[in-house]
């Protein structure tokens, strides 16, 4: 029994040397690895201390600009103290997180940087009522936006709201969140820590009305004009009402010599969809190896389209309009 016993104990002892070390080995990486990068020894210390409490790697708070917005969203959801939170903010800065390359996805609202246009409705309501707002501040508690329109939304305090979002050169986002407060000039909203990445075929669509010709091809270098009346349109694609009918799969063109409030001359597309509704034939369209410039280029128009015609009585302001002008 006690062989038994001083054995047990000896691989106690030993796991526990072993934990020891790898302990002693995490804190010295993260030691280099966080002088490296400038971060103060009070800082040092202070985002040691946040990751043993919350069971994270804090060599992975240094690398991963996701983790450590992870981290920042739990200590807000303890109420740890402002002083925290404000130090934890500098550290951000100090890691470069506060600015994200374009090729790196959103995962927090706290990464979302000044100047970015947010479109915000309350759920379970029509889409295409929102009213687009732009990211004026970023605190660690809360996103402050500013509403684009003339007439700010009459929305209460603890509204449930759903947002979505566009990157330039990246796709569009979403997610759902609180009104904190509303003021005459200002919206602001609980972060979320979780931002979903939609993609192309979840584009936000806008209704719309202009006239647009599809060449369909015959073989043998001949072509097939058909013309119809778009009726929304996304960064995907567009709904296409039309009389003659087209099979699901054709590869088509919009008209190279095509003029209209969006940049679709030349573009190649893929039918999806084809119904017939009240002697009219509808077309579902989706957009074929997009440019991502001219990608970019609709979806700009199309946020613009909705600050030039808001929904009944709001007015978009002259100033804020020409300043999103290109």
């Amino acid at each position: 029994m006690s062989e038994m016993l001083l054995l047990f104990l000896g691989v106690a002892l030993l796991l526990a040397f072993r934990a020891w070390q790898q302990h002693r080995k995490r804190q010295a990486q993260y030691q280099r690895r966080a002088q490296d990068v400038g971060l103060k020894p009070s800082q040092r210390r202070l985002l040691w201390q946040v990751a043993r409490k919350q069971r994270r790697n804090p060599v992975l708070l240094l690398r991963s600009s996701t983790a450590f917005e992870l981290c920042v969203g739990e200590c807000a959801a303890q109420q740890d103290s402002v002083a925290l939170l404000e130090e934890l903010a500098r550290i951000r800065i100090r890691l470069g997180f506060d600015c994200l390359a374009k090729d790196q996805p959103v995962r927090t609202t706290r990464q979302l940087p000044q100047g970015q246009t947010l479109s915000l409705w309350p759920q379970d309501t029509d889409p295409t009522q929102a009213a687009p707002c732009l990211v004026v501040s970023r605190h660690e508690r809360m996103l402050v936006t500013s509403p684009l329109l003339t007439t700010p939304p009459t929305w209460k305090a603890g509204t449930p709201l759903s947002v979505r979002f566009r990157r330039a050169q990246d796709a569009e986002y979403r997610f759902a969140t609180r009104l904190l407060a509303c003021t005459p000039h200002t919206l602001k909203l609980q972060h979320a820590d979780q931002v979903e990445r939609l993609q192309v075929r979840a584009f936000f669509r806008w209704e719309t009305s202009f006239p647009l010709a599809l060449l369909v091809s015959l073989g043998h270098g001949q072509t097939r004009s058909l013309e119809g009346t778009v009726t929304n349109i996304s960064g995907g694609g567009l709904r296409l009402r039309i009389e003659d009918g087209i099979p699901s799969g054709t590869p088509v063109q919009v008209d190279p010599d095509h003029r209209g409030p969006f940049p679709l001359a030349g573009v190649r597309a893929r039918v999806i969809s084809t119904s017939i509704e009240a002697q009219h034939g509808w077309v579902r369209v989706q957009f074929v190896d997009l440019p991502a410039k001219v990608e970019a280029q609709i979806l700009r128009r199309i946020f613009q389209h909705q600050l030039k015609h808001p929904p009944a009585g709001q007015e978009v302001p002259c100033l804020r309009r020409r300043a999103l002008q290109p």
